[in-house]
């Protein structure tokens, strides 16, 4: 499958499958899904650790939106809503009955194998996470890039996720610490992108861009012949420098607070 090929059903359904792979670990996870609409959440108090997910305007599946809202209600587990373009007009006055906010637009960004390319920061090593000292460093970029308590990064993301089949964590590092992660979903030979983050020390430094591009350009080296991603404001240039291009864009309505928009 290439770029051309992801279309938007296409790449609603693998950000579903990515969502079940990533919190398929997480302590509290739990899933759930009919036609239009699915949830998969880490059970973490952190609404950039949940999702619901709506790609469809009609009454079943607003309806079963409307139950995924009441049951992560009933546990105070804040939210964050990805309604696709299809199901937006008939999503707003629902999410606003629900009581929900719309907090950003997030753009899902799809980047052609053949523009993968290798960019390199002297000093920076990028390897795949390996050890219980790697996962340590991972959790701590991911609670400086986004916010949220390191308790909740262990339970969402614990360490039995290195042995995932169908899931890889990367590091960035540069004297001996770990300063970025990514981490990629396999989808055959489609790859997603998912929890980019750079320690906030290390922001603006173009460590971010080494450490993608290198696992993008190892990707394509082993047979990867497209990419996929939702992008946060502050990494949509970036992801556009790296040549993603955007093939729709979701609304995110939010219980909680997002350190996304």
């Amino acid at each position: 499958m290439h770029a051309k090929d992801l279309t938007t059903d296409v790449l609603i359904r693998l950000t579903g499958d990515a969502l079940l792979m990533f919190y398929s670990c997480a302590e509290h996870f739990h899933a759930e899904a009919c036609q239009g609409s699915a949830m998969a959440v880490s059970g973490e108090p952190v609404a950039d650790l949940n999702y619901l997910m709506l790609d469809s305007g009609d009454s079943a599946a607003l309806a079963a939106f409307s139950r995924y809202v009441g049951w992560c209600d009933e546990r105070e587990l804040p939210f964050a809503c990805m309604v696709a373009p299809d199901a937006s007009e008939a999503a707003a006055p629902v999410c606003e009955q629900l009581g929900l906010v719309y907090a950003t637009d997030w753009p899902l960004m799809v980047c052609p194998g053949e523009a993968a390319a290798d960019f390199q920061v002297q000093g920076v090593e990028i390897r795949k996470m390996q050890s219980e000292d790697d996962y340590n460093g991972m959790v701590e970029v991911m609670a400086s890039a986004y916010q949220m308590p390191a308790t909740s990064v262990r339970r969402a993301m614990p360490l039995r996720l290195i042995q995932s089949p169908s899931l890889d964590i990367y590091l960035a590092e540069r004297d001996g610490k770990i300063l970025s992660t990514v981490t990629v979903t396999r989808h055959g030979e489609v790859i997603g992108v998912w929890a980019m983050g750079t320690h906030v020390d290390a922001q603006g430094q173009k460590i971010g861009k080494a450490l993608l591009s290198r696992v993008m350009f190892g990707a394509r080296q082993a047979g990867a012949t497209a990419f996929f991603l939702g992008a946060t404001p502050a990494g949509f240039p970036l992801y556009q420098r790296l040549g993603y291009e955007t093939l729709y864009t979701a609304k995110v309505w939010v219980r909680g607070e997002t350190h996304q928009a």
